[in-house]
């Protein structure tokens, strides 16, 4: 149950076998690199993953997920991720962990702990608002109403 993570000059070992998500933090791009999981297996089979809905195509190498989540959950990371000999990319063939679909409560909670800790900090937070032409009106209203929400309850 433990996963071998590379990253292109290190290598960390990171034990998922409690199936805390917590572990993710270790495996992040602060450093400078991008953390990659080798993928022979078809699917990852971890309980971290228990959330996660795996499309993938039938190939080993070279093979390509649309990745989705269960009723309660929400993605962390890229919706599509392809194998490739040395580990998993994204759609911009970026090296990266793989997509996790965690709790929507602890997701939640996360998100108010990383906006409490810039509150402290005084750190400021620009919002872009996506007004591309492609965007439906009610789309627009949802991200106004969310940066809204969040400026009210961290003003």
């Amino acid at each position: 149950k433990n996963i071998w993570i590379k990253a292109h000059e290190n290598c960390i070992y990171i034990d998922y076998t409690d199936g805390s998500a917590k572990h993710n933090k270790l495996c992040d791009s602060r450093k400078g690199y991008v953390c990659d999981i080798y993928c022979l297996d078809p699917i990852p089979k971890f309980p971290l993953f228990q959330n996660n809905i795996w499309n993938c195509s039938t190939k080993t190498t070279d093979k390509m997920c649309d990745v989705s989540c269960k009723e309660g959950s929400v993605l962390e990371g890229a919706d599509k991720v392809i194998c490739l000999k040395w580990g998993w990319v994204d759609a911009y063939n970026k090296t990266t962990k793989l997509p996790i679909c965690r709790d929507e409560s602890e997701a939640a909670s996360d998100l108010i702990s990383w906006l409490d800790e810039f509150r402290r900090k005084q750190y400021r937070i620009l919002f872009v608002v996506d007004e591309a032409i492609t965007i439906s009106t009610k789309q627009w209203w949802q991200q106004l109403k969310f940066v809204a929400a969040l400026m009210q309850a961290f003003p």
